[in-house]
C-alpha cells in the first residue's frame, strides 16, 4: 500500500491539470434574452437569442424559424438544437450575413445580402379607387 501512495502524488498534479483544462475547454453557458429582431433596417418581433461570448458578444443563435419569418432563406450556417428548436450561428453566416446587438435598445440588428431576402411583389392592380371620386372631363384655366 505505501508503494502506490508516492506514485499517485506523482499523479495527481497532472490529473488537476488535465481536468482544469477540461473544464476551460467547455463552452461557457450561453446568455439567452429576448431581443427585437431588426432585419436590413426592418423592424421584426422580438425572439429568443442565445448570446456567447468571454469579452463581450462573439457570436449569437437565432432559431431558424424566427429567421424565415423575418424574410431570410438559403441560410447554411453551423447549427445547434437547443430545447426543440433549430438555431444558427450568426458568426458563421459571416460574410453573407452582419450582425450588432444594441444592448442599450435591446434589439439585434441583421444586415443580411440580398440574395439570402424573401421577394416581396406588389400589386397595385389590386387597389381600388375610392367609391365617391369623380373623374371630370371640364377643362378650365384661370388668368391673373
Amino acid at each position: 500500500m505505501r508503494r502506490g501512495a508516492p506514485a499517485a502524488r506523482r499523479w495527481a498534479p497532472a490529473l488537476a491539470l488535465a481536468v482544469s483544462l477540461g473544464a476551460l475547454a467547455q463552452p461557457a453557458e450561453d446568455q439567452r434574452a429576448f431581443l427585437e429582431l431588426i432585419v436590413n433596417d426592418a423592424p421584426q418581433e422580438a425572439t429568443l437569442v442565445r448570446l456567447r461570448g468571454t469579452d463581450g458578444i462573439a457570436d449569437a443563435l437565432v432559431a431558424i424559424q424566427d429567421l424565415e419569418r423575418a424574410g431570410l432563406r438559403g441560410l447554411r450556417g453551423a447549427r445547434e438544437q437547443h430545447e426543440g428548436r433549430e438555431y444558427v450561428s450568426l458568426q458563421s453566416l459571416s460574410p453573407e450575413v452582419q450582425f450588432k446587438v444594441d444592448s442599450q435598445a435591446l434589439a439585434l440588428h441583421v444586415t443580411a445580402r440580398p440574395e439570402l431576402l424573401q421577394d416581396t411583389q406588389l400589386d397595385l392592380r389590386a387597389l381600388q379607387r375610392p367609391a365617391d371620386m369623380v373623374f371630370r372631363t371640364d377643362t378650365s384655366a384661370f388668368f391673373n
